[in-house]
């Protein structure tokens, strides 16, 4: 009858009474008794003057009537085996969360890879095209300019660094001084500036750079090449449309979102290249 008086408290069952004694959960009455007797010996006040002692000694013997009462060990076994249930599920759910987390990574991570692929090849694609337009561009002019090209030796490029530093009424000044100037093509920066005769070029390029009058630097080369001229405003308009919306640019008119000078130096070469290979033939 004494065994079924013990009653155990609610929050006793929060406590893992094994654990206490240093015994395992499937301890026989035996074991729980010699490992009681342990404790008593090292922490039994009687024995052990520290403040600790009479706390583990009275938290063991509370552990020992408990464990070896079969109604208490069964309420405190059950406990346990709640607490052991909740923790596994947790961990379930934690080692799910981390397998979703992990692939939603996984799948991020290859798509942003798989469209940078895309965009790689989008882009691979479009200078295609844009070479592709360029070439049929060039040959045109060069078909339409055929009668007037000739190895040019009147005219020079002028380069300089910050964007819109000269207008043309500025490179004629500094310019005419060596020579009368034909005509001026401007870009942002460069420009190039055909003369009457070829004197003054000459002696640029042999200076490769003058000091403007506003102190700034201009570095000359000459160009092969004759006046191959391609229209300014066009371009000029369509380059600042191309920045407000990039995406306006496609296989048929990436070219033209080119700077103009840019274009004609490239055009300008292309022939160069023809013109040579005449010459050696």
């Amino acid at each position: 009858m004494q065994e079924n008086e013990l009653l155990i408290e609610d929050d006793e069952k929060e406590v893992n009474w094994y654990e206490v004694l240093h015994i395992k959960q499937n301890a026989t009455d035996r074991e729980i008794r010699s490992s009681f007797r342990k404790i008593a010996a090292k922490f039994h006040p009687d024995k052990n003057s520290s403040k600790e002692a009479p706390k583990i000694f009275k938290k063991a013997t509370r552990a020992k009537n408990l464990l070896l009462n079969s109604n208490t060990r069964a309420i405190i076994n059950h406990s346990l085996r709640t607490k052991q249930e909740k923790k596994k599920r947790e961990e379930q759910k934690s080692a799910k969360r981390s397998k979703l987390k992990k692939k939603l990574e996984r799948q991020t991570q290859e798509a942003k890879m798989k469209r940078q692929q895309n965009n790689k090849e989008r882009m691979q694609w479009l200078q295609q095209q844009s070479e592709k337009k360029f070439e049929e561009t060039s040959e045109k002019i060069l078909k339409r300019n055929s009668s007037k090209i000739t190895h040019d030796k009147k005219t020079i490029i002028a380069r300089w660094k910050k964007k819109n530093l000269f207008n043309e009424e500025n490179l004629r000044n500094e310019f005419s001084i060596y020579g009368e100037i034909k005509s001026v093509l401007l870009g942002e920066t460069q420009a190039l500036i055909i003369f009457i005769n070829n004197e003054p070029v000459e002696k640029l390029v042999k200076k490769k750079k003058i000091i403007a009058q506003n102190n700034k630097k201009i570095r000359i080369r000459k160009l092969p090449v004759s006046e191959s001229k391609v229209s300014t405003s066009k371009q000029k308009k369509n380059l600042k449309k191309s920045r407000n919306n990039p995406n306006m640019i496609n296989e048929d008119n990436k070219w033209k979102y080119m700077n103009h000078v840019a274009f004609e130096n490239l055009v300008l070469g292309k022939v160069r290249k023809l013109i040579e290979e005449q010459e050696k033939n």
